[in-house]
Formats: structure tokens, sequence, C-alpha cells
């Protein structure tokens, strides 16, 4: 159905796993999973394995139910939230984005991290497209209005319900696809 079998990942997780990574929305369908479902498996993992959820397309959200990580870390220290600037904003060349954890899990990461590992144009181009919110949510809505073009097309293909910049369709007909787009 396009989304993560959570339930397998939580059976699958045992004293060797160190961290779970979920994307959310998930890449490549665009589905999500719920506050109340991500939840509902942080609970299921020991306290000592980290859980990285990465949330790129973020800002393309629209569902109302789409987690609220900051509660969900404040609640669960083994939980990490991962934002990029390379999607909605645009700024996908500059390789910049940030994590928000525990001061212990940073320290531990900024080991791994090399030096250097932004540069000064990336930074600068960061704090602006924070500072331009207005091109922010104007990206969202076309965003918003293009995707729905995608379940307004006359085909019995399936689409996917996304909620990112982009539509999973399951399909063996390619060209059915692209008729009904290029019809569009």
């Amino acid at each position: 159905d396009g989304h993560y079998d959570l339930d397998a990942i939580a059976d699958a997780v045992d004293e060797e796993t160190a961290i779970v990574w979920l994307c959310n929305p998930n890449n490549p369908t665009g589905t999500y999973h719920s506050h109340e479902t991500i939840e509902a498996f942080i609970q299921k993992i020991p306290s000592n394995v980290t859980i990285i959820l990465d949330e790129a397309y973020a800002e393309y959200v629209t569902a109302k139910d789409f987690p609220r990580t900051l509660e969900l870390m404040e609640k669960y220290p083994n939980v990490a939230m991962l934002r990029t600037f390379s999607k909605a904003y645009a700024l996908a060349a500059l390789r910049i984005g940030y994590l928000i954890t525990t001061k212990e899990l940073a320290a531990q990461l900024n080991v791994l991290r090399p030096p250097f590992n932004t540069t000064r144009l990336s930074e600068q181009a960061a704090l602006a497209a924070l500072e331009d919110q207005d091109h922010l949510k104007k990206a969202v809505e076309i965003n918003q209005q293009e995707r729905q073009k995608f379940y307004e097309l006359d085909t019995n293909l399936t689409i996917y319900p996304s909620q990112t910049n982009f539509v999973f369709v399951e399909t063996s007909e390619v060209e059915a696809l692209n008729e009904a787009i290029l019809k569009e």
C-alpha cells in the first residue's frame, strides 16, 4: 500500500540494532505515517535504539495528522529528526540540512562529521531561505495544485496519495501513463 510495514520493522529490531531510519513522508511512494502510528511504533522500539525520522519532504505535507516530531522528541529521547533545504527550499545543489536531537547523540554523530562539511554559501543560502517564507508558501501551494492534477487524470492506474512533491504511480502500463499525462 506504499507504506513501510512498521510492525515488521519493529519485529526485526534486536540487540544488534543501533538505528532505525524512517523516511516520513516516504520516498519513493510519497505516503506517510500519522502521529499516532509513529508514536505506537516508537513505543515498540527499545530506548537504546536511535530512531531517525527523516522528514525531507515535511514542508509539502498537508495531512493534519502528520507526526509532531518535536513533541515526540520531548517524550522519547531516542528520537531524532532530519530536515533538508534540498526539497521545498530548492537548495539541493548546496547540500545543506539539519538534525534535531539530544546533546548526547549530537556529540556521537559529530565525531563522524567531516570538517568543513558545509560551505559558507550553503549556510547563507539556508538562512536566506528560512527568511523567505513567502516563497516557501508559494512553492508549496503550487506543488499542491500540480499534485492534485495527477489524481484527476482520466486513467485506471494506481496513483498513491502523496504528501511530497512527487507522486508514485504503480503500473506496468507506462505508455498509458505517458498518454494520460500528455493529454493533460
